[in-house]
């Protein structure tokens, strides 16, 4: 007895809809993505340094926390011939793009330009870091906070470039205009400097201390450069 004919039709509809499955998010279930979220490039590969799970935003700024890789806008340099950061070089930067140069460890100055201590940092730092960079270490120096302390105003570019300018920053100088350092949960501004030293490999945070301390700041090579 052969099947009725509704029902044949009924059957093959049924079956292509359940080949074409779609995702809650449009995407059909041969997206390009793996199984952690990371992305797949056309070639199927995935990237061989992908960057360490992190805590959340503001929760990653203490010893032995893994910094979330966080965004910035400023100015990258590895060129130790180049006397300054490049003023066209102005772009968008996050910490997974500084784990591409060839650095073993961060030293991180979160600065800010109403901040006196940081401002006594600054030239003493900038010296170390061109000799910590052959060794390994790359120093970041990040601007959270313009002219004004009370001010909740994220950093600018034009206070990135005075500070760049005025201490004449030569590899990486930041701004923090996504309040990674200065917003919530984040670090406590009133005590600036803030430093850290983070594993590039990792993204653990190996040291961290407020204040201008120049006995640690020469620490850094003998430590972590060695």
């Amino acid at each position: 007895m052969k099947p009725h004919r509704s029902l044949v039709s009924v059957l093959f509809l049924l079956f292509a809809c359940s080949s074409n499955v779609v995702t809650s998010g449009g995407a059909s279930d041969d997206s390009n993505n793996n199984a952690d979220g990371g992305a797949i490039d056309g070639g199927g590969t995935t990237d061989p340094n992908p960057y360490p799970e992190a805590p959340a935003r503001g929760y990653g700024f203490q010893f032995q926390k893994v910094l979330p890789n966080l965004d910035f806008n400023g100015y990258l340099n590895v060129d130790l011939a180049q006397p300054i950061v490049s003023k066209a070089a102005y772009r968008a930067i996050n910490l997974q793009d500084l784990r591409k140069t060839s650095a073993k460890y961060f030293y991180i100055d979160v600065s800010a330009l109403w901040c006196p201590a940081c401002r006594t940092q600054a030239p003493r730092l900038e010296q170390a870091a061109t000799d910590w960079w052959p060794k390994g270490g790359l120093a970041l120096t990040v601007i959270v906070q313009g002219n004004d302390r009370s001010s909740t105003t994220p950093a600018t570019r034009d206070d990135l470039d005075s500070w760049v300018d005025n201490f004449k920053i030569k590899l990486v100088g930041l701004a923090d205009s996504q309040q990674n350092f200065a917003g919530r949960n984040g670090i406590e501004t009133a005590a600036l400097p803030y430093n850290a030293v983070v594993r590039a490999d990792t993204m653990q945070i190996v040291d961290a201390w407020y204040g201008y301390d120049q006995d640690r700041i020469d620490a850094f090579a003998t430590t972590y450069l060695k």
